[in-house]
């Protein structure tokens, strides 16, 4: 795994963390299952649970589909990611307004440029 700052424009620092993404359009809604098999990034669950011990409210947005809720709950207590909202939404950027998010995790170029100019600071897988 590498990691890589830099400074996207006024008050926003993005985090690249460069990671395979093996997945085309439409291919985890007809093979769902591969999300019990997938691993976390390392200290991931321990990050976030840092985050909340330190009183920080965190909130699951993804784009995935509705249909994944509970295969994607499942996920995250069985890699003992700490219980919060899980939010399903292509908006992502509505949400983060609307939560006033000030840190984010993001694993798609797409939501990167979208995200630049709402939240502060955030980490791209």
């Amino acid at each position: 795994m590498q990691y890589k700052s830099s400074n996207s424009g006024a008050n926003t620092r993005i985090h690249y963390i460069s990671v395979p993404v093996p997945a085309s359009s439409g291919f985890f809604e007809i093979n769902p299952d591969v999300f019990e098999d997938a691993y976390p990034l390392p200290d991931a669950a321990q990050s976030l649970q840092s985050f909340v011990s330190a009183g920080h409210t965190i909130y699951y947005v993804t784009a995935r589909g509705e249909w994944s809720r509970q295969v994607t709950q499942q996920w995250l207590l069985k890699h003992h990611f700490p219980i919060a909202p899980l939010i399903f939404t292509v908006e992502k950027d509505t949400v983060a307004c609307a939560i006033k998010a000030t840190v984010a995790f993001e694993d798609s170029p797409g939501e990167i440029d979208k995200l630049s100019g709402i939240i502060p600071d955030y980490f791209c897988a």
